[in-house]
């Protein structure tokens, strides 16, 4: 694998640290390209669903508008 190369892994137990990683890494950028404004989360969702019911997806919050 060169140098450029980013390799994507889904994780059914992502580590609290990987998780910090990120969400601070997410803040950091914000600020930085200054967003400001209202910081209001608001809750987004991709369900697959089977027969009405969730087998799958992924949940998190927007921030920023």
């Amino acid at each position: 694998m060169d140098a450029n190369s980013i390799e994507m892994e889904l994780s059914a137990s992502p580590t609290e640290e990987d998780i910090r990683v990120l969400s601070e890494g997410l803040e950091r950028f914000n600020r930085a390209s200054a967003l400001g404004g209202d910081r209001s989360k608001v809750p987004i969702a991709v369900w697959m669903r089977r027969d009405g019911r969730v087998v799958g997806g992924a949940y998190g919050d927007t921030h920023y508008g």
